[in-house]
């Protein structure tokens, strides 16, 4: 997706966490768009908040901004765009939702969940994954009707640091979870 108009990307991030990828992705992403003169802006979850209380402070944040709005992008998982205009393109990031990793894992998960997620899917203009793996796991769960744009999720910038022995054998990255491949550790 390249925008040659001038506004704003709002990127929702309905977590907040240091330890959710839907955080980091986000905040490497508004670096990314930075570094292509794009203007972002974040609207994360308060710790006090619901995501029903989320979603409606996002739609009154989203409908004070007087520039332009280029999108406004949120993961599947929570349905944060749900009470944004239906008048704003909606993108919507394939992140892996908490209901499709309890799916996955053989885990109870509420349809009603599912049911709103399967909404804002259906009303994106734009849909994006990290992977097709991505993209075919969402198919087990959501009824998804365009094909995402693929896109890797973003790096931070790596600074090579000089060692003459090396401090690790293997490098693991994620959650202790055995959704984020736990069992390839052990």
């Amino acid at each position: 997706m390249i925008f040659k108009a001038k506004g704003i990307y709002i990127f929702l991030d309905p977590f907040d966490r240091a330890d959710s990828g839907v955080s980091s992705y986000t905040t490497l992403a508004a670096t990314r768009l930075a570094r292509l003169g794009i203007t972002s802006k974040t609207i994360k979850l308060n710790q006090d908040e619901t995501i029903t209380e989320f979603r409606e402070r996002a739609a009154n944040l989203v409908s004070q901004i007087k520039e332009r709005i280029l999108c406004v992008e949120a993961p599947e998982s929570l349905a944060s765009s749900s009470k944004i205009p239906e008048s704003i393109p909606i993108h919507i990031r394939l992140h892996c939702s908490r209901s499709l990793g309890a799916a996955i894992q053989g885990l109870p998960y509420s349809n009603s969940d599912v049911a709103i997620e399967q909404t804002e899917l259906n009303r994106a203009k734009y849909l994006s994954a990290p992977s097709w793996a991505a993209y075919f796991a969402s198919l087990s769960l959501f009824n998804i009707q365009i094909a995402p744009l693929l896109y890797p999720n973003p790096s931070p910038d790596f600074q090579p640091r000089k060692t003459t022995k090396p401090e690790y054998d293997i490098l693991f990255v994620g959650r202790l979870q055995f959704l984020k491949g736990l069992h390839y550790l052990e």
